[in-house]
């Protein structure tokens, strides 16, 4: 994870132009994204999203979509989760998306998947 985060890093350093890196997320649905959160030198807070396989790059704004603690108070306040174990951004179905992997009331492994842009859920997977 620690040369993945360096990579990642790297290539949102020269392709979105990062200036400082804040968060880095991991999220592996179909397929694994690396994604660095931080600010561009021109100030501007930014995601950017790295794919694993091919190094496709997405940038997104951070203001014109649901951060990291608007998806986890959604999770708190619509699941009440025993555990959160993983919040991620990455590409679902072509779109960007935030998961969420955590234990339900039953300790039962659930997901949620929800659209960056205005917080849809994509999908819901519980009690697996």
């Amino acid at each position: 994870m620690v040369t993945a985060e360096k990579e990642a890093v790297t290539i949102a350093k020269k392709y979105a132009n990062l200036d400082k890196e804040s968060e880095f997320y991991r999220y592996n649905r179909d397929a694994t994204y690396f994604t660095v959160a931080g600010t561009t030198k021109a100030n501007k807070k930014i995601y950017v999203i790295v794919a694993q396989k091919g190094g496709k790059v997405k940038v997104l704004t951070q203001a014109n979509g649901k951060s990291k603690n608007d998806i986890l108070t959604y999770i708190w306040d619509k699941k009440s989760p025993s555990k959160i174990l993983n919040i991620g951004l990455g590409i679902y179905n072509d779109v960007p998306a935030w998961e969420v992997s955590y234990l339900n009331k039953k300790k039962e492994l659930s997901y949620e998947t929800i659209q960056f842009s205005d917080g849809k859920v994509l999908k819901s997977v519980e009690n697996i």
